[in-house]
């Protein structure tokens, strides 16, 4: 439903019961963390079916936790903006760039996309640099400048400031907090 969706793309979170007549989601995350490491086509198709599954079940619940905010005759704009800075966010920013995905003056859809999400696309773009460099910095032992440029941040300073404005840490401190990652899987026979 368009409401849910809507919530998802402005970054909204949306929870369930710890565990409900579909089981503990803590679990059910472990485990898709367990077959994702094994690396196999196989297991990432199952984990992808289950979530799409577990997403299903939380969109067709009465009412979502969060009414999306905004005016509704806005939500297509503001879909397409977000799924553009989620397919786009490493690219240099550009407020003009989000205006002609969404077909509105950038203006326009500067305005429009705060109103609705209540955040610039400048911060939603930061946070999915920041979201990429947390994965990065959890599951790989690169070096954080390096980490910081895959993220889309031209600049380290920039990509340190971003971080502890976000996280409340260094990436330092979060790469020493995050579980050690998986190792990599044995080569082909």
């Amino acid at each position: 439903p368009a409401p849910f969706i809507h919530s998802l793309l402005c970054g909204r979170v949306i929870q369930t019961p710890r565990a409900d007549r579909h089981g503990d989601p803590i679990a059910a995350m472990e485990r898709w963390a367990a077959d994702l490491a094994r690396r196999s086509r196989e297991d990432e198709e199952i984990v992808l079916l289950e979530l799409q599954a577990r997403l299903r079940r939380l969109a067709q619940r009465p009412s979502p936790p969060h009414p999306p905010p905004g005016p509704s005759r806005g939500l297509d704009p503001v879909a397409r903006i977000a799924a553009h800075i989620a397919r786009h966010y490493r690219d240099p920013f550009e407020a003009a760039f989000y205006g002609r995905a969404s077909g509105l003056h950038p203006r326009s859809a500067m305005r429009l996309f705060r109103r609705a999400c209540g955040a610039t696309l400048l911060e939603h773009v930061t946070f999915h640099r920041i979201a990429h460099a947390q994965r990065l910095l959890a599951t790989t032992s690169a070096k954080i400048i390096d980490i910081a440029q895959e993220a889309g941040f031209a600049s380290a300073s920039r990509f340190y400031k971003a971080f502890h404005q976000v996280c409340g840490q260094t990436p330092t401190a979060f790469r020493r907090s995050a579980p050690p990652p998986p190792p990599p899987p044995p080569p082909p026979p």
